[in-house]
Formats: structure tokens, sequence, C-alpha cells
């Protein structure tokens, strides 16, 4: 398995204080791995009157960014580059924010987003708000989510949930470069499920296969079995007592619903934590939860071929 890369970073950037400070997070990571950072800013409407349809903006923008928004950003692109010595670029767009945020990390190649989880305030605010969510449902490669009330610049404590669903530990790769990087220590948050005794035997060999893993990889890490009702309550909970600065989760795998009262799960946790989400699309593969056991640990573990 190869150490997944972090060498573009696309930060959306509305200039409220919550962008910036999801920004001074993607700094201090470009300046970690080495890495290079755009900015992409959807420019603002002319117009005060919005019609929103399910919290997309569907009229008021202008036909192009006006001169003063891409000065503006131009100005913070290069403050970046002279004051942290690092590669900044910028891409201002105008439409939809999360298609065009989309559209940016696929123009830019971008191995990760970071964005902000609210923007700025009033009405707007309720819909920006909802913004990083619908990125990371949209976006192809990993999102980091970045609440308003505190400012991150590196990591220290790690925790990674595991379930027993094909996909759920796809996300080690990206996790591992991200722990390496920072010299941080890593929690398996294994999931057991109380109503199903054959998953919580096969997400135990899971953990085992993970285990070595983090061994081979000289990560400094632990594991921790847990039984659970509520997926995103556990997660949010286990990340405040072991006072965890980052989760990291599968992003487009949703639980059954006896494990989630409110929808899906990486929703809750993107709108709730209270700490950076790194959200993780696993690979496609052929395995289902309706596999024989033998055919869900090799579809689960399949992420570790080969070592």
């Amino acid at each position: 398995m190869q150490t997944s890369p972090i060498k573009k970073l696309l930060v959306p950037i509305d200039y409220s204080q919550t962008a910036l400070n999801a920004l001074d997070l993607a700094v201090a990571m470009a300046q970690r791995h080495n890495a290079e950072i755009r900015l992409a800013h959807v420019a603002k409407s002319n117009s005060d009157d919005y019609l929103w349809e399910d919290g997309d903006l569907l009229d008021g923008f202008s036909k192009s960014p006006s001169e003063k928004e891409i000065l503006r950003l131009r100005q913070l692109a290069e403050t970046i580059s002279t004051t942290h010595s690092i590669s900044c670029s910028f891409d201002c767009k105008t439409g939809i924010v999360c298609d065009k945020i989309v559209e940016a990390a696929a123009e830019f190649s971008a191995d990760l987003i970071v964005i902000g989880t609210h923007g700025t305030s009033g009405l707007r605010s309720y819909f920006m708000g909802l913004e990083a969510y619908r990125v990371v449902k949209a976006a192809a490669c990993p999102v980091l989510t970045v609440p308003n009330h505190q400012k991150w610049t590196s990591f220290r404590e790690i925790i990674f949930p595991v379930r027993p669903i094909p996909g759920t530990i796809d996300k080690y790769d990206l996790a591992r470069t991200i722990s390496l990087k920072n010299n941080a220590h890593l929690t398996v948050l294994g999931l057991l499920d109380r109503h199903d005794e054959l998953k919580n035997e096969i997400l135990t060999s899971v953990l085992a296969t993970l285990n070595n893993r983090l061994t081979l990889d000289k990560i400094n890490g632990d594991m921790l079995l847990v039984e659970t009702d509520s997926v995103p309550y556990t997660i949010r909970q286990k990340a405040s007592e072991l006072q965890a600065d980052l989760i990291v989760i599968t992003s487009d795998i949703h639980t059954a619903s006896k494990f989630s009262l409110f929808g899906p799960f990486v929703e809750q946790i993107v709108n709730h934590a209270k700490v950076p989400v790194l959200a993780i699309k696993p690979q496609p593969i052929a395995g289902t939860l309706q596999q024989p056991a033998d055919g869900l640990f090799q579809a689960i573990t399949s992420a570790f071929s080969p070592a």
C-alpha cells in the first residue's frame, strides 16, 4: 500500500471567519505536506433577492466575478504565498456554491478540499452552513470540514471508526499519511452491533488485521471496541472523551435505520462534530452486507492488498 499524497489543497473562501479558520489549517497542512493551495471563491449576487430550492441559489448571481472580487482573491493568494512560502493560486467563479466548489476541485485535481462548516451571517448563513455537507456528498476527492469555534494547525489524536461494512477501512491510507506527518496518535474505534454477533466476529477479525497494519506502518495507535445503537452519537461521544482533534469517516456509507435516528450518519457527524472531520469515499467494490462472512471480511480488508 502506497502512502496517499496530499499535494493539492482546495480551500473555498467566502471571507467569513470560519472560512479563514479553515484556510489557516490548510496552510499548516500545505507546509507539512509540501503541498500547494488553490483558493476557490464563488462570487456573491448583485441582488438581495434570492430564490432558493432545496437550499440552492437559483437566481441573482452575476454573470461573471467583478474585478474587485478577483483583485481581493488575488491579493489573498499572493499574501499566503509570500508569508508562508507556499504556492497559492486562485479560482473565482459564479453559480451554485456547491457545484462550483466541486468543479474547481476537479479542475485543480485536488487531493483534498478543506472547508469551513459555516459561512456568512443571516439567512445566507443557514444555507451556507449546509454547503460543507453538500460538498462532502458531491466531491470525488476527500473533504476536510473545519468547525468555526476553534483554530487547528495540527492533529494530536485521530479517531478512526470502523464497522463491518465494505469500504470502511479504505480511509486508512490517507489517515496514515496524516498521522505520520503530525506524529499523531490514532485510535481505531470498532463499532459493535448489539444485535448481530456474526458481524461483530467479522469486525474483530478486521481490527486484528488493522492492528497488524498499524504495527507495520509504525503508527502510534490503539484499538477500542464499543457497542452502539447510534453510530453518530457514539463517534462524537468517544471523540470528546479521547479529546480527539480529527475524526476520519467514510463519506458515502449510511447506517441502517436502527443505527440512526435522524438521517445519514455522515451528515450528523459533519454538521455536529466539534472537531475537524475528514470524509473519504470508499473505492467501488463488489462486496455487500449480504455476503457470506469470509467474503465480507475479504471485501473489507481488500484495501490492504498488496501490503
